[in-house]
């Protein structure tokens, strides 16, 4: 509660000493543990979950196991479940990762589905949002990273778009914490 006096605030001495002894309570009861930030399950969603959602779950998952993470793609369809090894294509993307000392090769590819939106605190959608589905359209808790997709490029842009993808996670981490 608040009284003015003369054009100045000031805290009722009442207010003070029961948020104090309020505060008292809920801690000694709770402890301390209840006070630290909840874990937060993140989603990174690309379009084929082969590349950029792949890249960002694993640095998140070398950066920190203090929140949980999935990836998945938005047209994945009947290649749910493939290894990122058995797509021809995506040899750059192990070396690159390789790199990073992180192994790729038996990540799976997963579709991304309304419950996965449904049960992420926040969604990281890195791609064309032509591509998205209503229910992700719709979502409050979604950011958009605007990144190439590096299918069909050289080693170089898969590095580029890595180190962009490093770049936010780290910046999304600071926030987190």
């Amino acid at each position: 509660m608040l009284m003015e006096d003369g054009g100045k605030f000031n805290f009722s001495i009442l207010t003070i000493i029961s948020n104090v002894e309020m505060a008292a309570s809920l801690f000694s009861r709770q402890g301390w543990h209840h006070f630290k930030k909840r874990k937060m399950k993140i989603l990174f969603v690309c379009k084929g979950n082969i590349g950029r959602s792949q890249i960002a779950e694993s640095l998140f998952n070398k950066y920190t196991k203090e929140h949980k993470t999935k990836s998945a793609g938005t047209h994945v369809g009947e290649k749910e479940d493939q290894t990122i090894k058995q797509y021809e294509k995506a040899n750059l993307l192990c070396e690159v990762m390789d790199e990073e000392g992180i192994n790729v090769r038996n990540n799976k590819r997963k579709q991304l589905t309304p419950k996965m939106v449904k049960e992420a605190d926040k969604i990281i959608v890195i791609t064309n949002k032509r591509d998205w589905p209503d229910y992700l359209r719709s979502n409050d808790e979604v950011i958009y990273w605007n990144l190439k997709d590096p299918k069909g490029t050289n080693y170089n842009f898969h590095v580029k778009i890595k180190n962009l993808i490093k770049k936010n996670i780290k910046k999304l981490l600071d926030e987190l914490e």
